[in-house]
């Protein structure tokens, strides 16, 4: 998903950078099992949903998309661990994979992803308007 285009096709984008910012730095704590989400933590969730409204893909594309990030995991493990059972597996949009063995685990993998999301909005967005004053990695969001 292009990060750029669909900031510009957000209207009032504006609103989201203060809980992306307290988020970022640590103010603002990301969600967590069994706890009342926080205004910053529900503001996070409209904007993936506003981001994710703006995918052009048809949902054969984007299963398609996810059934090719699986190939490398499965090539991998039936290589190296034939026979035995597959572990929990993140898949990660450029094809590569995180194993994962714990929820603690899973859950520390997917807030290392959504804070890389948020630090490639900023980015982004910060790049657009003459202030570059974070580093993104290019990361890209599959829904």
């Amino acid at each position: 998903m292009n990060i750029s285009g669909s900031i510009a096709s957000i209207p009032n984008f504006e609103r989201f950078i203060p809980a992306i910012q307290r988020t970022l730095s640590g103010e603002s704590a990301m969600e967590s099992a069994n706890q009342p989400l926080t205004e910053d933590q529900l503001t996070i969730r409209e904007l993936r949903r506003e981001m994710m409204s703006l995918d052009t893909r048809s949902l054969g594309e984007i299963a398609i998309q996810m059934q090719n990030a699986q190939r490398p995991f499965m090539e991998y493990w039936t290589t190296n661990h034939p026979g035995q059972p597959r572990p929990g597996r993140i898949i990660h949009t450029d094809g590569s994979f995180t194993i994962i063995t714990s929820t603690a685990q899973r859950d520390e993998v997917m807030n290392d992803f959504k804070m890389q999301w948020l630090a490639d909005i900023l980015t982004t967005f910060n790049a657009q308007n003459g202030s570059n004053n974070g580093s993104g990695s290019g990361f890209n969001v599959i829904a």
